[in-house]
């Protein structure tokens, strides 16, 4: 699943197809678009933290 906001178009895409698309999505905060600096899946976000291997 992935949801895509360009603007104030949303899309949702399951499985790789687009499965529905809204206009007049609110705009976030300019705090909230910036890139995160950790986005991993399966991995903790502190390098501390452990390697999670089985959570795919």
């Amino acid at each position: 699943m992935l949801y895509r906001q360009s603007g104030q178009q949303g899309k949702l895409f399951i499985g790789g197809k687009k499965a529905v698309q809204a206009a007049g999505m609110p705009v976030l905060s300019k705090v909230f678009t910036a890139v995160p600096a950790y986005s991993w899946i399966g991995r903790a976000p502190f390098t501390t933290d452990s390697y999670q291997s089985k959570t795919a």
